[in-house]
């Protein structure tokens, strides 16, 4: 929770922040380990009053920020699978009887 701010947008900076401060790489025991994280905004008044509305809000905007993140990020990786050495591209405008 973010209180006092002067713009909404410092709130999404914040929060982009996080994101990339959490999506780093660590080792661990010299294992590398990356994880991400999907933030979610709301804003009083305008998404809401109470703390529950608001925790509604911002649990949706997460969601559909973790949807938006999964999808690009598979995208990402089917790209750069079909583009790998010795890898057949596969066949997109295959017709089905």
């Amino acid at each position: 929770m973010l209180a006092n701010l002067s713009e909404d947008a410092i709130a999404g900076r914040i929060a982009e922040k996080i994101r990339r401060d959490i999506g780093q790489s660590y080792s661990i025991d010299g294992i590398q380990i990356q994880v991400g994280a999907s933030v979610g905004l709301a804003v009083y008044p305008y998404d809401g009053e109470r703390h529950a509305t608001l925790l509604q809000h911002a649990d949706a905007a997460m969601f559909r920020d973790k949807v938006v993140r999964r999808a690009a990020t598979s995208l990402c990786e089917i790209e750069s699978n079909a583009s790998a050495p010795g890898r057949e591209q596969p066949a997109m405008n295959r017709a089905f009887g």
